[in-house]
């Protein structure tokens, strides 16, 4: 066969309301499941000229023309690889990265854009990391692969139900302004804290926070629906304080003050990305004051990240 190339790229997330509740610990034992509300994004990042570029979680799948023709035999000429030059940790990129290995690996016979070869990969690739021990949710990969804003609704049997949000481009363009990016530069293993939280929800001591972020989920897509992203930013408030009952771990002097900072300068919600424990905040400020919260936060250990929403989620281009 001709040699064959493959390139794909697939973005990351920020997580608004619901996190942890897509993890199979609790929407397994829930009636009602669990629920994350969430938005790929595309990051910025300085390249070696000073310029901002996009950066997408990239892969390269290059047949070498054997990979059909092997068989049997081990696999010569074939390469996959990827890379993902973003922020340090919080936004879903080592699901992000195994979304796009599995997603590389299918396109080679089939199309992967298609909305139920979307949740397959998402599925397949939580799967893996569950099967090699990683602790850990299904809203990475389901935003990674579907892009845009979506409500995700995780059911005890496992099934995911996958709700864009219809939302008027002024109301995007808005939240899109007034939310900030911010990476610690504070790097945490997420499965660690998994354990300390799961460990106090088998022991009946933060079941009713984890309950009350899957309801925040619903209350911000509603919010946000409405056009209310003041309402939403307080949510993200609360949401946050909740998330920091569920261990002590979650919350660090350093990110304290980074809040406090933060709310001081104008920001009226905010919340840490993922897991938490340090990685990337998220701030949402009151309307006009973007500037002042940068202006404060730039003096604080780390970086404001630029980025845009993603509404494609997972690309992939054939070429022969």
């Amino acid at each position: 066969m001709s040699q064959l190339r493959i390139e794909a790229r697939i973005p990351i997330r920020i997580d608004f309301g619901g996190p942890w509740t897509d993890t199979p610990e609790f929407y397994e034992n829930e009636p009602e499941g669990g629920a994350t509300l969430n938005a790929a994004i595309v990051p910025f990042i300085p390249d070696q000229t000073g310029q901002l570029r996009p950066a997408y979680v990239t892969g390269v799948l290059d047949t070498g023309g054997s990979l059909l023709e092997a068989k049997y035999e081990t696999v010569k000429g074939t390469m996959v690889s990827y890379e993902a030059g973003i922020p340090s940790s919080g936004l879903g990129t080592s699901a992000a990265l195994n979304a796009l290995w599995l997603a590389l690996i299918k396109a080679v016979s089939e199309d992967v854009e298609s909305f139920e070869m979307r949740r397959l990969i998402a599925e397949k690739s939580h799967r893996i990391e569950r099967e090699l021990g990683i602790i850990g949710g299904k809203q990475d990969q389901y935003a990674a692969v579907f892009g845009g804003i979506n409500l995700f609704v995780f059911h005890r049997d496992g099934t995911v139900d996958v709700n864009r949000l219809e939302i008027g481009e002024d109301i995007i363009n808005e939240l899109e302004s007034r939310l900030i990016l911010f990476d610690t530069g504070k790097a945490r293993l997420s499965s660690k804290l998994h354990e300390h939280v799961w460990g106090n929800y088998f022991a009946g001591k933060n079941r009713s926070w984890l309950v009350r972020m899957r309801e925040i989920a619903f209350e911000m897509a509603d919010v946000l629906k409405a056009g209310d992203i003041d309402s939403f930013g307080k949510l993200m408030w609360e949401n946050w304080e909740c998330q920091k009952a569920l261990h002590e771990s979650i919350t660090n002097e350093q990110i304290e003050r980074i809040f406090d900072v933060a709310m001081q300068a104008g920001c009226i919600g905010g919340k840490a990305c993922g897991a938490g424990g340090g990685g990337c905040l998220l701030f949402l400020t009151e309307k006009g004051k973007r500037t002042d919260v940068e202006s404060t936060l730039i003096s604080m250990p780390g970086v404001v990240v630029k980025f845009k929403f993603d509404f494609e989620g997972l690309k992939v281009w054939r070429c022969a």
